[in-house]
């Protein structure tokens, strides 16, 4: 039997960055997130960017890009709002109203607004205030309330589109496509890391969610014979990766299978472990108990939060989704990559994992 440890502090070795921004120039250089992710990822090995656009679509999974139909996501703002909460720090390149929006959903949860930074061009250069008077009210604002979000101004380069005598369009870029100095130690002591994170199972008798976002909340139903589970992203997300480094799991995730298998796999590995930390926890016999994992602070299911995991995996290349048939493109085998397997130390500790366990019906 495996476990999770209970009130467990450990150091995550890895920090996922989440960059947004308006229309993301596929074959150019000049794009502004492109060249973001080039300073985030050198300056730290540790950071790994997420660009969603770069590798996954709505359409059909191809070569280049992975459909989020196969991990059961329908819409941008089930896409988006996942990978707000499985991203360690979201950098937002703010010109558009669509990057207003982008803003707007993620600060509903106010649990990330201080993990959020808008890169702003400085008003003078375009010409306009693209901070604009709400979101300065909204989320700026000493009277907003809670935390504010972290503003990072920069002067940009300018390229100037005329389209009448009263209206022009500013293209802005990096200058010489590369981040200067003062703008690269803003960023970098945005992005500073948190040390240490806590796993911790409580026990709401009355069903009561808590407001931690390190905790998993659970509730036994004796009477229903029904265990409910609330649980944080970004504790499932670590959780997650402790599983890569199970033998057995490893082993059948590298088998050749659909990416909804994989996924529908972790979920099944997934529930079982929660269910047994909880029976050894209470002491209490809970195989025939029916279990509800639910997550906090979304709609979303669990098994849409794995398949996001996954890809996340592959768009920080952790993992690899290699493509072995030439007739379904939706077969796949995960390969693990050198910087994933060095972080075993850190993720392997989360679970608890004696030197002999009965895993077989977790992965028949």
């Amino acid at each position: 039997m495996l476990v999770f440890n209970n009130n467990f502090k450990y150091r995550n070795p890895l920090q996922v960055v989440f960059l947004c921004g308006n229309k993301f120039d596929y074959k150019g250089t000049k794009d502004k997130r492109k060249v973001l992710k080039n300073f985030i990822e050198n300056s730290d090995s540790r950071n790994h960017v997420i660009i969603l656009e770069e590798n996954f679509c709505f359409t059909k999974t191809n070569k280049r890009y992975l459909s989020y139909d196969e991990i059961f996501l329908k819409n941008l703002a089930q896409v988006e709002q996942l990978a707000s909460l499985f991203a360690d720090k979201i950098i937002i390149v703010h010109e558009t109203l669509s990057t207003s929006a982008e803003l707007g959903m993620f600060v509903a949860d106010t649990s990330l607004t201080d993990k959020i930074c808008l890169l702003v061009p400085d008003r003078i250069a375009v010409e306009e205030n693209k901070i604009g008077g709400f979101i300065q009210l909204a989320f700026l604002s000493s009277k907003s309330g809670g935390k504010k979000v972290h503003v990072i101004y920069y002067y940009p380069d300018i390229e100037v589109h005329r389209l009448s005598e009263n209206k022009s369009f500013y293209y802005t870029y990096f200058h010489e496509n590369k981040i200067g100095n003062f703008l690269g130690k803003e960023i970098s002591s945005f992005l500073q890391q948190k040390i240490e994170n806590t796993v911790l199972f409580l026990n709401k008798q009355f069903g009561k969610l808590s407001n931690y976002s390190i905790a998993i909340d659970y509730h036994i139903s004796n009477i229903k014979k029904e265990v409910s589970v609330n649980v944080h992203v970004g504790i499932l997300k670590d959780q997650l990766f402790s599983l890569l480094f199970i033998p057995e799991v490893r082993r059948k995730l590298r088998e050749e299978k659909k990416i909804y298998e994989h996924v529908n796999f972790l979920e099944i590995v997934y529930k079982q472990i929660v269910r047994d930390t909880i029976s050894e926890i209470t002491g209490k016999k809970l195989d025939n108990f029916a279990l509800k994992i639910a997550l906090k602070l979304t709609p979303c299911s669990l098994n849409q939060a794995i398949g996001y995991f996954i890809y996340m995996l592959q768009a920080t290349k952790l993992i690899t989704l290699e493509q072995t048939s030439k007739t379904d493109l939706s077969k796949r085998k995960i390969a693990f990559s050198v910087t994933l397997n060095r972080q075993r130390v850190y993720f392997e500790k989360i679970i608890n994992m004696p030197s002999k366990t009965v895993f077989e019906r977790l992965v028949k």
